[in-house]
């Protein structure tokens, strides 16, 4: 049931998406201990993150890009 990762608030939908994916892992074995979440704000802190929100916000031209791989061998 994915009704648990939304809330109205404001006339707006809100997704839980670090509820979300933290499941996902635990649905998919791995353990909580091994799950981190970062409590920081990409749309605030400018210095640190690409922000598309905080882009459109300001009526800038762009947004920045930004990858991640997580390699094992």
């Amino acid at each position: 049931d994915y009704k648990k990762y939304f809330r109205n608030n404001n006339k707006k939908i809100y997704f839980n998406l670090r509820l979300f994916v933290n499941n996902k892992f635990l649905r998919l074995g791995v353990p909580q201990k091994n799950i981190d979440h970062i409590n920081r704000d990409t749309y605030s802190d400018y210095k640190n993150f690409f922000s598309y929100r905080r882009s459109i916000h300001k009526n800038e031209t762009d947004y920045g890009r930004c990858i991640s791989v997580i390699y094992r061998y």
